[in-house]
């Protein structure tokens, strides 16, 4: 005769809320003179909390496991039941604001100027408990889930980064049917700075690029 048990069980809910908002400003590409620019605001907010539920079947397999473990002889209750859980926060932020302008200088010359400045802001919170057995022997936070804070002092940690990019160029319309572009960007950041160079023409059949980290 097969008897079916539940080892475990599991509990999982997620929330996710986001905020998207813009504001983009342009002028006629048509004109000698134009420009693009804007400013980019984006929230999103993800809670998770997660449960483990262990009962009464667990129990031969805890007292091996603390056998091996602490070669220690004992004797769990027959109505064994332990829960852990886990509660996350996550608070995203992302700024950015832009601006780039191109002045036609002749038929034949363009010059081409922008600017990004981006921020990412990151806020963290995270616990996770248990309903364990009273006394100093507790299975669950023994091998599944040691305690780490709390619901009144969750652990926390913040992080940030800001990104500013520059690029000029400029386009040569050598003929009518050829067009050179030679463009520099700078990345200033807490993690790179790079220098690009880029140089070909509409009926070439390859293109240089070169590229500096």
């Amino acid at each position: 005769m097969h008897h079916l048990r539940t080892l475990v069980r599991l509990g999982r809910n997620t929330e996710l809320t986001a905020f998207t908002q813009g504001l983009p400003i342009a002028t006629p590409r048509e004109n000698r003179f134009f420009y693009v620019g804007g400013i980019f605001l984006m929230n999103e907010q993800l809670t998770n909390s997660d449960t483990l539920r262990m009962r009464e079947d667990m129990v031969p397999i805890w007292e091996d496991k603390i056998q091996e473990g602490f070669d220690m002889t004992v004797s769990l209750p027959e109505d064994y039941e332990e829960t852990a859980y886990n509660y996350s926060f996550i608070d995203s932020k992302s700024y950015a604001a832009y601006l780039s302008g191109s002045y036609e200088f002749s038929e034949r010359i363009r010059l081409n100027v922008g600017m990004r400045y981006s921020r990412e802001e990151k806020n963290i919170e995270y616990y996770q408990g248990c309903d364990c057995l009273d006394g100093d022997i507790q299975p669950m936070s023994l091998f599944v889930a040691a305690l780490a804070g709390n619901a009144e002092a969750s652990l926390e940690s913040s992080l940030t980064n800001n990104t500013l990019t520059r690029n000029i160029g400029v386009d040569f319309k050598t003929t009518d049917k050829i067009l050179i572009y030679i463009n520099a960007r700078i990345g200033i950041s807490t993690k790179n700075e790079r220098f690009g160079i880029a140089l070909w023409g509409k009926n070439f059949t390859n293109a240089t690029y070169v590229q500096h980290d």
